[in-house]
């Protein structure tokens, strides 16, 4: 093999490598291999569709939001409801900076109690808060990250 082939075919490995990075991800299908993951200290990954989920007021729908997040810090309950929330700033409605915060309940019977608060800043007074009830594999998935 010539010196520019060796070069050429080093360079398109290290190209490549990001897009086989993608496919190192493996799904969690049930609670208890999620919880087996959380505790080997591997990082977790979740993906979720509200727009699947319950709305628990009755009469409003679910938000059309999807997204995902990196599971960090959580709980394990003593009776095996996993636990774990997200906080960040974002813009409500007029362009105001608000802070939500999202909360999962990840229970053994695969449910899973997912609750959004968003509140005012710099007051921190309570806007919004909406109560969904998802499902495990239905409309929040769990993956483990391989490295």
């Amino acid at each position: 093999m010539t010196c520019f082939l060796r070069k050429y075919v080093a360079a398109a490995a290290c190209l490549a490598a990001p897009l086989f990075a993608h496919a190192q991800s493996i799904p969690l299908d049930d609670v208890p291999a999620l919880t087996r993951a959380l505790m080997r200290g591997q990082a977790v990954r979740t993906s979720f569709d509200l727009s699947r989920c319950r709305n628990d007021s009755s009469g409003e729908p679910s938000p059309a939001v999807s997204g995902g997040l990196v599971i960090d810090p959580f709980n394990l309950l003593p009776n095996g409801t996993i636990a774990f929330s997200n906080t960040h700033f974002t813009l409500g409605p007029g362009n105001q900076p608000v802070n939500e915060i999202i909360r999962f309940r990840v229970n053994t019977d695969r449910s899973i109690q997912l609750t959004i608060t968003t509140l005012s800043m710099p007051n921190y007074q309570p806007l919004r808060n909406i109560a969904l009830t998802c499902e495990v594999g239905n409309s929040v998935n769990f993956f483990v990250q391989l490295f």
